[in-house]
């Protein structure tokens, strides 16, 4: 019975944890220095792309869009949770544009927060 209770108490706290917003979240600036330090200026765009999804971010691409006018666009997007006690959350866009052999030519964040 003293198992019994003990699981009981870890589903209990694990409840509460996501209920009160404690659970793990998106940074996004640590994601964007995480960005900075390991695909620099001319990484290729398969690259990023790769880094996109093992970190499991949307990734569309301006190849995609008829109406994109400029240079080949890759677009990262994640939301961020509230932080604790908040009801806004925070949309991470990872904007990356590519020249014409697909090298990294720039890189941005722009953070906007969503609240109903």
């Amino acid at each position: 019975m003293t198992g019994h209770a003990a699981n009981l108490g870890i589903a209990a706290s694990l409840g509460l944890a996501l209920a009160c917003g404690c659970s793990p979240r998106v940074d996004g600036h640590r994601l964007d220095e995480t960005i900075r330090r390991e695909l620099p200026i001319g990484s290729p765009r398969a690259a990023v792309v790769n880094f996109l999804e093992v970190h499991r971010i949307r990734v569309s691409d301006s190849i995609t869009r008829k109406n994109h006018k400029g240079p080949r666009t890759v677009w990262g997007t994640v939301t961020e949770g509230g932080w604790r006690w908040s009801w806004c959350d925070i949309d991470d866009y990872f904007t990356f544009e590519f020249d014409d052999g697909e090298r990294l030519t720039s890189y941005r964040l722009d953070q906007r927060p969503i609240c109903p």
